[in-house]
């Protein structure tokens, strides 16, 4: 019953803050229009782009690492990185993306992957965790799905 009505909160508040946007832009005199597909495909074309500076970005961690000091060429190869003491292979993240969300011991859950992004963050660069509405950790998550173009998308069920 508590989770029921949570979700008709959560529910409310987004058609509240959804209705207020609209408002907002009527009040302003501001139509809210979709952009062309085109357009869509040039910002997703930018976020990629953004994405791969992200993951070559070491001034975000303080071990002076990048998502590429474990997964070289960028991302397209299988690496190795130190993990507790220990040197452990990294996969290469070609159709990684198309597995998300799926199921992490480390995190004993289920998690997206820019929660998996931000795990790499914390774990391997020694960085703080980017917020999930930063841009950057859109783009990375765009950058790295990029590498999946052509492969099925699935949970990982058995």
């Amino acid at each position: 019953m508590r989770k029921t009505i949570a979700v008709v909160l959560v529910f409310a508040v987004v058609l509240l803050v959804g209705f207020l946007a609209l408002q907002s832009c009527a009040q302003k005199g501001t139509k809210m229009k979709m952009p062309s597909m085109a357009e869509q495909n040039a910002m997703l074309t930018k976020s990629i782009a953004a994405g791969k500076k992200v993951f070559n970005d070491a001034s975000i961690s303080t071990n002076n690492t990048s998502c590429a000091s474990c997964h070289p060429g960028g991302g397209t190869v299988g690496g190795k990185a130190m993990a507790m003491g220990m040197q452990i292979p990294i996969p290469s993240l070609k159709g990684a993306a198309a597995t998300f969300p799926k199921w992490k011991m480390g995190a004993k859950k289920v998690i997206t992957l820019a929660q998996m992004n931000n795990g790499c963050l914390q774990m391997f660069m020694k960085a703080k965790p980017l917020s999930l509405d930063d841009q950057r950790l859109a783009d990375l998550a765009a950058y790295v799905t990029s590498l999946s173009k052509g492969k099925p998308v699935y949970p990982q069920l058995k």
